[in-house]
Parts: C-alpha cells; structure tokens; sequence
C-alpha cells in the first residue's frame, strides 16, 4: 500500500510540472498569436497603402505621358509652322520681325500724342507711321503665323512645366511606396511567426495529452486505493461486528450462569454482579 501511496505521490509531482510547462506553452502561443494578429494587420494596411499608390502611380504616369505626347504633337506643329515662317520671310523679303513694326508703330503714336512736336515733326511721325502700318499689313499672314508660333511655345512650355511637377510627384512616390521585397519579407515574416505558434500549440496539446493520461492513470490509482480502503473498513467493521457478537454470546451465557446461581441460591462473585448490573 505504502508503494501505491508512493506512486500517487509521483504521479501528482508529475502532474503539475506538466501543468506548469502546458500553461506555459499555452500562454507563449497566445502571446504568438497576438503578435501574428498584429502583422497580418500591418501587412493588409501596407498592402492597401501599395495599391492605392500603385493606383495613383500609374495615373500620375498617364497624365505625365499624355502631357509628353501632347508636346511631341505641339513641337512637330511648331516644327511645319518654322518651315512655313522660313518660305513666307523669304517670300515677302522680310528682313525683321513684324511683331517690332507693329511695336515701333504704337511708340510712334505714343510719342505723338504725349510730346509737343512741332507740325512739321508731326506730319513726318504720321508719315512714316502710315508707310509701316502698309508695310505692317502686307506682312498680315506672317504675324498671324508669328502668333500661333508663340501661342504653341507657350502651350509646349505650360505642358513641359507639368510633366516636370508630374514626374517629381511621380519620384516621391516611388520614395515612399512600399516595395514587392517588402511585401515579401513581411509575408515571410508572418509564415515564419504563424509556424512558430503553431509549434507552441502543437507543444501544448503534446503536452495536455500527457497530462490527460497521468491525470487517468492517478485516478486509477486513487480508485484502486478507496477500494483497498474501503474493503479494509469493510474488514474492519466485520471483524468489529463478530467481536461485538462473540461478546455478546459470552455475556448472554454469563448471565444464564448468573441466573442459575440465583436461582439455586448459590453465592455470587463480583464478577457475578458486574454482569448482573449490565443486565
């Protein structure tokens, strides 16, 4: 019996070194899996933030190449309109710049209106403001061509000034968005953490097993030690009842001898009385 109580013993000691090594796992892969939790979070927002920079990258860049197609269309137009200026100068002999006459012209009447000339000035300044807006009028076709020149310079210039912002724009955010090897190593990151807890939980159910079939096997014995109690007072109580019996024969049988002498009249001893009194 001393070796079963022993072997209880054992088994109890064994009990809770497993119990404090499963609750042990058990809080490491709860620990795991409120940091797997975390990633897999960072790792959608990171993945939500990629593709709506994915987003407005590409249409950064279609603006960007819309703009840079449209200056390619506007240099080419510029292009053929240079050509034409270079056979209309060369056809009406233009030696200047038109926009300059025209220029000139408005000084000249500037000069009229704001100066005291005297008639004979006057009359030579309205001369020669009426010979080059002849002049100005015959080179109609060129200032208008000269205008569209200038016009497209400037549309090229805007357009080439936007592509430039567009770009830029386009660098900062290929600075700040995350990039795929990034993504791939945060993915890594989770698989390596989510096998990690899962070990620790594989561990905890290993070792939850074990304390299952300890904890069975003590409860066996326990059961087997109640048994063996219970069949010892079992025992015990059966001998107690046949003393208790046999005592009680024996009393019975005394107190007919006592009777007996009683009747016959005969002494009695001490003992003789002891036994009469517990009648």
């Amino acid at each position: 019996m001393s070796q079963v109580q022993q072997e209880i013993q054992e088994l109890r000691n064994q009990l809770n070194q497993l119990n404090k090594e499963k609750e042990e796992w058990f809080k490491k892969k709860e620990e795991l899996k409120k940091q797997l939790q975390v990633k897999v979070n960072e790792l959608k927002k990171e993945k939500k933030t990629s593709d709506s920079s994915s987003n407005e990258i590409k249409q950064l860049k279609k603006e960007r190449d819309k703009l840079n197609s449209e200056v390619k269309e506007f240099i080419s137009k510029i292009k053929n309109l240079y050509e034409k200026k270079k056979v209309l100068f060369t056809k009406h002999n233009v030696k200047g710049n038109p926009e300059r006459l025209m220029s000139s012209i408005e000084d000249l009447e500037k000069k009229i209106e704001t100066e005291a000339l005297s008639i004979s000035e006057e009359k030579k300044l309205m001369k020669k403001i009426k010979d080059m807006k002849k002049l100005y009028g015959n080179h109609g076709e060129i200032t208008t061509l000269l205008k569209e020149i200038e016009s497209i310079s400037e549309g090229i210039e805007e357009k080439r000034k936007k592509a430039t912002e567009l770009h830029k724009r386009l660098n900062e955010k290929f600075k700040s968005k995350k990039s795929f090897e990034d993504l791939i190593k945060s993915s890594r990151d989770i698989l390596d953490l989510r096998s990690t807890q899962e070990k620790a939980f594989n561990k905890f159910i290993e070792l939850k097993k074990k304390f299952i079939e300890i904890n069975n096997l003590l409860k066996v014995k326990l059961q087997f030690v109640n048994q063996k109690r219970k069949q010892a007072e079992e025992i015990k109580l059966k001998v107690e009842q046949s003393r208790k019996e046999k005592e009680e024969e024996i009393l019975k049988e005394k107190e007919k001898q006592v009777e007996e002498k009683l009747r016959t009249k005969k002494r009695l001893t001490n003992e003789d009385l002891l036994i009469f009194q517990k009648r």
